[in-house]
């Protein structure tokens, strides 16, 4: 909090004396700077450490003082000292690309934070409707409405104070006490069985910066003393568990579950493309083909001038620890998903030269594969891997797959979508895909747009959900009405 927008609350908790100047609201290359995920790895930390009887010193304590920032940032810097040991070691599994990708996995949601319109619109359109909200209430006894209002008020108290306690008046914050219970249920988890379970995390080899993190399901630590406490290390972690986390709680609900979770990303994905880029025609995946063979067009077609520009895949697959993290991350299956998507892509242009689909396509069209979570990202080694075997998986079930079809395939995670449309106009986005097939292959497409525009950049668009959240949340509209 002393970093954040209001300092004042974290500073209230240290010693004055011990924070230097300029520690205090900075940005994140600030020279004081501590950044969130490395908070997140200590937190986790904290909890393989057995309390010895070293720490019941009042000289041991008084050293040691969480009080001072110096502390804290003596933490932070042995924890980086360590993370660059390890890392000698890590790296060779797989070579500094690979190790690039790891990187981006572990900062780059935390650089742009979970606080904001789009990951609370998309995530609960996704998850939060349908038959996830069905298999949600019946497991959970709590609609997805009430947990995510629950969620962010406990949020906006943990900002202003570390500890909250059970017995607070909760429908003062405008959330019922059986609310709470049912969100603490899903979201916090004493502190003993924390324990238990960030130490079993000791016995994966893994280097510290990458080892799961108890935090992200259970964002909440309860202490049960006379005065059952809660605290919340990094509050920003609850927003992200009641939005995008929701997937940890729909994930067993069934083939009926994930497919209807699959279908409303794909549907978000070409609702919001065509807001934000009308001047395009965009479609929807239709079927095409005999009565003997019938196929179905990638999920989104996007046209221009009556021929096709690009082919969209939508794949909602998560990643697991394993895939983001893994010595042998394209051992997971979503890598496999992945590969299969660039396959679907390249018959479809492959039926399109030979005349199977009625769809001409332009001589630059290109495959876009949008997921939701960052899966190729900074990678290049794993993006050969799926390329590959999605080569094979072409000479294997489609021998008049030839190199013609074989197009240019650019992945792209639904935020850095949303981050470059948010300055990018139709030309714009058409020339950040290409270059993205072509000089800045591996690059994330907003980074892509940035480098296209240098000076010239535009000012940001409105997100164009902002004034639908209330359909998907309908606390939203209520609490908005409230602070009226």
């Amino acid at each position: 909090m002393l970093q954040s927008e209001k300092p004042g609350v974290g500073a209230k908790f240290l010693d004055p004396n011990t924070i230097p100047k300029g520690a205090e609201n900075v940005g994140f290359n600030a020279t004081h700077r501590i950044h969130p995920w490395e908070l997140e790895t200590l937190a986790n930390q904290i909890l393989t450490v057995p309390k010895t009887a070293q720490f019941k010193s009042r000289k041991n304590r008084k050293e040691r003082s969480w009080r001072s920032f110096g502390n804290a940032i003596s933490c932070v810097n042995t924890l980086r000292s360590l993370e660059d040991e390890e890392s000698w070691f890590w790296k060779k599994d797989g070579g500094v690309l690979v190790e690039m990708a790891r990187l981006a996995s572990r900062q780059f949601a935390w650089q742009r934070g979970y606080a904001n319109m789009a990951q609370f619109y998309r995530n609960v359109y996704i998850y939060g409707q349908g038959e996830c909200a069905k298999y949600f209430k019946e497991t959970n006894g709590l609609s997805i409405n009430s947990f995510n209002r629950t969620g962010f008020v406990l949020h906006a108290a943990f900002t202003g104070r570390p500890i909250l306690k059970l017995d607070e008046d909760w429908e003062r914050l405008g959330v019922t006490q059986d609310d709470v219970n049912k969100t603490l249920a899903l979201i916090c988890q004493p502190f003993t069985k924390a324990e238990q379970k960030a130490r079993l995390n000791l016995k994966v080899l893994q280097p510290t910066a990458y080892r799961a993190s108890e935090f992200r399901k259970f964002p909440c630590i309860e202490f049960t003393d006379s005065a059952r406490r809660i605290r919340c290390p990094i509050p920003e972690l609850i927003l992200e568990r009641t939005t995008s986390g929701l997937f940890y709680d729909v994930a067993d609900g069934g083939g009926a579950v994930r497919n209807d979770y699959a279908r409303r990303f794909e549907a978000y994905c070409l609702e919001y493309l065509t807001l934000m880029l009308p001047g395009l025609i965009w479609c929807g995946e239709t079927k095409y083909g005999t009565r003997k063979a019938k196929f179905d067009t990638p999920d989104i077609i996007c046209k221009l001038d009556g021929q096709i520009k690009l082919a969209l895949e939508c794949k909602a697959t998560r990643m697991s620890q394993a895939a983001m993290f893994g010595r042998k991350p394209t051992d997971e299956r979503g890598f496999e998903d992945m590969a299969k998507a660039v396959f679907q892509l390249w018959r479809y242009f492959s039926h399109c030269r030979r005349g199977l689909t009625g769809h001409d396509l332009s001589p630059g069209a290109l495959g876009v594969i949008l997921t939701l979570d960052n899966w190729l990202a900074m990678s290049g080694p794993l993006r050969d891997h799926v390329l590959a075997e999605a080569g094979k998986m072409a000479d294997a079930k489609d021998a008049l797959i030839i190199d013609e079809d074989r197009r240019p395939v650019v992945f792209v995670a639904i935020d850095q979508l949303e981050r470059t449309l948010a300055t990018a106009d139709e030309d714009a986005f058409l020339a950040a895909v290409a270059e993205g097939a072509n000089e800045c292959i591996g690059w994330m497409l907003d980074g892509v747009h940035k480098r296209l525009m240098g000076d010239d950049m535009p000012r940001g668009e409105k997100y164009p959900f902002a004034h639908r959240l209330g359909e998907v949340l309908p606390w939203w509209d209520d609490h908005h009405s409230r602070a009226e």
